[in-house]
């Protein structure tokens, strides 16, 4: 009994401090996305696959540069989508509890707090395709990101750049590996332990690693998000430019503009 409810408490220990050192990396990161947003959004940046698929990765703000009638047909299919996910969250949870006790006495008021062990199988098929949803995101994020480097590599040897120092300034395809191989490292253990939750949970009790590598991975998505802004500024000059156009003095604007 000592010994697990000292691994409890270490286990609450670390999600306190992982908790705490989240905070002001996630204000970080809406600061640095917002000024991401602000050097995407420019005219001069949409010549660029990568750097328009980013600006569309920023999730709502994709209907801002699409047709009226295509963000309206986002927005009714995410709506569809929703509305059936949870429609059938609601079918999932009665099936397996058909009968909530009208008087909140017993092991009631529990099953909204999530402790009963019905809640709990929910829990696990939830879980399980979740993780499935996750695999598929990564299959086609791979998918795509392949494709997106042929594409590009196809267009810069057709492509003859002018100036050899901007040659070697500009790394697509290093940027394109930056956001790809962190989502490797991070995604994947999320989604074997969506895939093993349910399997561990027939034990009665989930590994303290499992949970305490769910939040480390949390906190390191949250420090890659907010790290593209720096790693676009080193790795590519169109986005350097930019940045000065947007962020820099009021002559240099007017001297990019006239020009």
């Amino acid at each position: 009994m000592s010994q697990v409810d000292a691994e409890d408490i270490f286990a609450r220990t670390f999600d306190y401090i992982a908790r705490l050192i989240n905070v002001p990396i996630s204000v970080f990161g809406i600061i640095t996305n917002i000024f991401h947003f602000r050097i995407l959004a420019q005219k001069s940046m949409r010549s660029s696959p990568v750097f328009t698929i980013m600006m569309f990765a920023m999730s709502s703000f994709s209907e801002t540069f699409s047709k009226k009638s295509t963000a309206n047909r986002i927005a009714i299919t995410v709506t569809l989508i929703s509305f059936f996910y949870n429609l059938l969250c609601c079918l999932l949870k009665y099936s397996i509890t058909p009968k909530i006790e009208p008087i909140c006495h017993g092991e009631g008021p529990y099953y909204i707090i999530g402790g009963t062990k019905t809640n709990s199988h929910a829990r696990i098929i939830f879980t399980f395709f979740d993780g499935i949803t996750e695999l598929f995101q990564l299959i086609f994020f791979t998918y795509s990101t392949v494709f997106l480097s042929r594409f590009i590599r196809e267009a810069s040897r057709k492509k003859v750049m002018k100036n050899v120092e901007e040659r070697k300034t500009e790394k697509t395809e290093a940027l394109i590996l930056f956001t790809l191989l962190p989502f490797f490292a991070f995604m994947f253990p999320t989604i074997m332990a969506n895939f093993s939750y349910p399997i561990l949970v027939n034990f009665n009790r989930v590994p303290t690693v499992i949970t305490m590598s769910a939040k480390l991975l949390t906190m390191l998505q949250t420090i890659n998000a907010s790290s593209h802004s720096i790693v676009c500024i080193l790795m590519s000059s169109q986005y350097r430019d930019a940045a000065k156009v947007k962020c820099g003095p009021k002559r240099m604007r007017s001297t990019s503009v006239s020009g």
